[in-house]
């Protein structure tokens, strides 16, 4: 038919490739913003708790195959680090 196919109120990651494999074109979706408030990056091998103390200390990068600025100018620590002082990024 052509026309774009809106979806709101998706909550979760697998939703999102269903719901893109099944035509869905645009999204009305809070998941990024509601995770990124809480310290989590959606990486493509799945979701990383960068708030969490298991990454205070990590000298490696978010994604070691990405070639964002994030990836490459900072470290999970650090970026932990502006998290918890609450840094706008």
């Amino acid at each position: 038919d052509g026309k774009p196919r809106y979806l709101m109120g998706v909550g979760y990651p697998l939703d999102l490739v269903v719901c893109t494999a099944l035509g869905v074109d645009m999204y009305d979706c809070v998941y990024p913003t509601r995770t990124a408030r809480f310290g989590v990056a959606l990486l493509d091998f799945g979701a990383l708790r960068v708030k969490g103390r298991e990454c205070a200390d990590d000298p490696a990068p978010l994604d070691a195959e990405c070639a964002c600025v994030a990836c490459t100018k900072y470290t999970r620590g650090q970026i932990h680090v502006l998290l918890k002082e609450g840094a706008a990024l």
